[in-house]
């Protein structure tokens, strides 16, 4: 009996040896699978910033969601269903203020130097997307394209701030947090594109909600684009 289990297992390590030399060759279906963990690393924007109000060129925000395939992993079309968190950063030269229950932006005025200054929103997110997956190449890898929307509900917000005291006429530096500002909207839903070869690729999105609530604020549009990568 012992003699066998030993013959069994060495046959057991060839046949193991030998579909590893073959999948140098040959592309391996049952590899295909989707994203579990994404991570996004976005460039922030708003559109409709009205002059002389100015966004920085780059605001990082970030996206982390859990993904779960909803049909079998080696399909070439799938369709996966996710949560997580997405942290939204804008910096700009102004900061908002309320007045008669709207919000308004007002310049930091000129002459202040400032190293920071950016308003920041954090979502938990339900990210749904199809997602198409291509043949595994010689190394293992695949093209995939995720196509989806996504819906949020706001977990908090504020303002940072690091610079001279401007608010006192002080040229001493100072940092400030504000919390809990008015008028941004709770929720949020947009839709989405990211693009991978293996771990790494491209993603961008577009929200379908402003910033502020209608008629309380500025008519702020966010959108996103920037680099996606995923640990499988």
């Amino acid at each position: 009996m012992k003699n066998y289990l030993i013959l069994w297992m060495f046959l057991l390590l060839i046949s193991t040896l030998s579909a590893q030399n073959e999948d140098t060759y040959l592309y391996n279906e049952a590899e295909k699978k989707n994203d579990i963990i994404v991570v996004n690393l976005l460039n922030n924007q708003w559109l409709n910033v009205k002059s002389p109000m100015k966004q920085m060129p780059v605001s990082l925000g970030i996206d982390l969601y859990v993904m779960k395939t909803l049909l079998k992993t080696n399909r070439t079309i799938n369709f996966s269903v996710g949560f997580g968190v997405s942290s939204h950063n804008v910096h700009t030269n102004a900061l908002p203020f309320d007045s008669l229950k709207n919000t308004y932006f007002k310049l930091i005025p000129p002459g202040y130097q400032y190293l920071k200054n950016k308003l920041t929103v954090n979502y938990f997110e339900i990210p749904l997307e199809i997602n198409i997956v291509g043949k595994n190449d010689r190394r293992n890898r695949n093209l995939r394209v995720a196509i989806g929307g996504k819906g949020g509900y706001m977990l908090n917000n504020y303002i940072k701030y690091v610079g001279e005291d401007f608010r006192n006429l002080s040229s001493k530096v100072v940092k400030f947090k504000e919390y809990r500002l008015e008028n941004i909207m709770r929720y949020r839903y947009g839709v989405y594109i990211r693009m991978s070869y293996g771990r790494f690729g491209v993603a961008a999105s577009y929200l379908l909600t402003p910033v502020y609530e209608k008629t309380k604020g500025p008519n702020l549009i966010p959108f996103t684009y920037g680099f996606s990568f995923a640990i499988i």
